[in-house]
């Protein structure tokens, strides 16, 4: 769609904000199905008599298949359409929870867990992808961070509506109900989100935004064949060591978060005697400070850090350990 400069930015206009709620939309309903776990722990463990170290078997394993499978889908992710890539995912696992629901055997429902695991591994680098596409560098601060608050709101309201759904219908409803949106969101990421500019014959976002040296950059970058591309990835990622840096940083902020989101709603309502709504609702209150953070920190790194992420991460990381 190479025509007059106006008629390109308002379509960049119109679509930009498009992709930025919908891929906001598909990340906090990953949430959906992938926390309704923790909220629900109490009411599996008096229903099927399933330990707290059997919980945490299920949540352990998740978790270290999920970061396997976001680390292999990376790589997919860069290479696939981010539409049918992220609605893929957000399928499957809508589906391993419909299936979880019904289950009552600990050794099954270890497996699902564990399959869920590996789906919901595919949700970022689609997102990435997108945002990625559709941003200049200047706003990616901003954008990621009003993006990144997806985590919160899919986590906060699957607490809530998580711990409803348990105290109210039972806790197979708290996997059938988060499911049933998965599967339908799945949908309509399918029939809405665009891959990159280019699908639309736009150019690239840096060129639009005259933030690329090459004004006379192709629309469409040729792709690489699999040798230069896993050349790129040995140096640009796996002899990066701000790369490293940044994971090790980020594991333990997630040591923190992850340890807090998986328990607190069982600590708050076994020993502190709270309503598993009530308890659901004051871990909420965690994820929802997390939200108004995490739109805070994306607009000062662009704002007055100019672009440079690491001061603003220090800060936190700083915050948090006090």
């Amino acid at each position: 769609m190479q025509g007059p400069a106006a008629d390109i930015k308002a379509v960049y206009r119109r679509f930009r904000g498009r992709q930025l709620a919908i891929t906001f939309i598909a990340y906090a309903v990953y949430y959906f199905v992938r926390k309704n776990l923790s909220v629900l722990m109490p009411l599996m463990e008096k229903d099927l008599h399933i330990k707290k170290s059997e919980l945490g078997a299920f949540l352990t394993a998740h978790d270290v298949l999920y970061g396997t499978s976001k680390f292999a889908n990376g790589y997919l992710g860069d290479r696939s359409n981010a539409r049918t890539f992220l609605a893929f995912g957000l399928l499957v696992s809508g589906l391993l929870n419909l299936t979880f629901g019904f289950s009552g055997t600990v050794m099954i429902m270890g497996l699902l867990w564990c399959a869920n695991g590996w789906f919901q591994g595919i949700g970022f680098p689609p997102c990435a992808r997108v945002l990625s596409h559709w941003f200049a560098p200047s706003e990616r601060g901003t954008m990621w961070g009003i993006w990144n608050a997806s985590h919160m709101v899919g986590a906060a309201g699957i607490l809530v509506w998580g711990g409803w759904l348990g105290q109210t219908y039972g806790w197979r409803w708290g996997f059938f109900g988060p499911a049933l949106v998965a599967i339908a969101t799945s949908l309509f990421i399918f029939l809405t989100l665009k891959d990159t500019p280019a699908e639309l014959g736009l150019p690239p976002v840096e060129q639009q935004f005259g933030e690329f040296a090459d004004a006379a950059r192709p629309v469409e970058a040729p792709k690489q064949d699999d040798a230069e591309f896993k050349a790129f990835l040995k140096r640009r990622v796996f002899q990066n060591p701000y790369i490293w840096l940044i994971c090790g940083a980020n594991f333990f902020v997630y040591v923190v978060r992850i340890s807090f989101l998986n328990w607190a709603p069982t600590y708050l309502h076994e020993t502190k005697g709270y309503s598993l709504a009530a308890a659901g609702g004051l871990t909420a209150s965690y994820e929802i400070a997390g939200l108004v953070g995490s739109i805070i920190a994306g607009i000062l790194t662009d704002k007055f850090f100019r672009n440079r992420r690491a001061p603003m991460c220090v800060i936190y990381m700083l915050g948090t350990a006090v």
